[in-house]
């Protein structure tokens, strides 16, 4: 999962995937660029990240950077984290945890609207009721995903239930 810089493309952030050989233990990493990719560092990983999957990446408007992953532990409840980089990825802030969704997606509203700068996370619900494990959910932030309003969510599809989710959107 890769995020560009609003105004300086050069600059990315990526979210990865990693399972290594040596120990039980898997999760993500995070990555930035500021060449465009042609190199990368590691700027977020370890303890943080242990048992977390499904990454996603955002810019804002402002520049921050914002990262999402599932966390999935050994024992526990699961739960989203979300982590936000005022430097554009160099440095991260948090996490700032949400309830649990699956394969979620984060987006920051880049509008000339009144929304501008409000941050989406979206998933598939796969919580305990009242949701349906296809209904759609979605946390709002105005304070640049230090803290989050919600859920919203879109009902299921009747009987059609949503084995994947898409990118988030933003529509005004």
């Amino acid at each position: 999962a890769v995020a560009a810089h609003p105004t300086d493309p050069s600059r990315l952030v990526a979210g990865s995937l990693f399972y290594p050989e040596s120990t039980a233990t898997y999760g993500t990493i995070v990555y930035s660029s500021s060449d465009g990719g042609a190199t990368w560092r590691p700027t977020m990983e370890g303890p943080p990240l242990d048992h977390t999957g499904d990454p996603a990446t955002a810019f804002g408007p402002d520049g921050v950077a914002y990262y999402v992953a599932s966390q999935i532990p050994l024992a526990g409840e699961r739960r989203l984290l979300l982590f936000r980089s005022p430097d554009g990825g160099a440095r991260w802030d948090g996490p700032f945890p949400l309830p649990y969704m699956d394969r979620e997606y984060v987006t920051v509203d880049a509008s000339n609207g009144r929304w501008r700068g409000q941050v989406y996370v979206n998933g598939a619900s796969r919580g305990p009721s009242p949701h349906s494990t296809s209904d759609y959910i979605i946390y709002r932030s105005s304070d640049g995903g230090r803290s989050f309003a919600g859920p919203g969510r879109r009902a299921a599809f009747g009987s059609v239930q949503a084995a994947a989710m898409g990118n988030a959107v933003v529509s005004s």
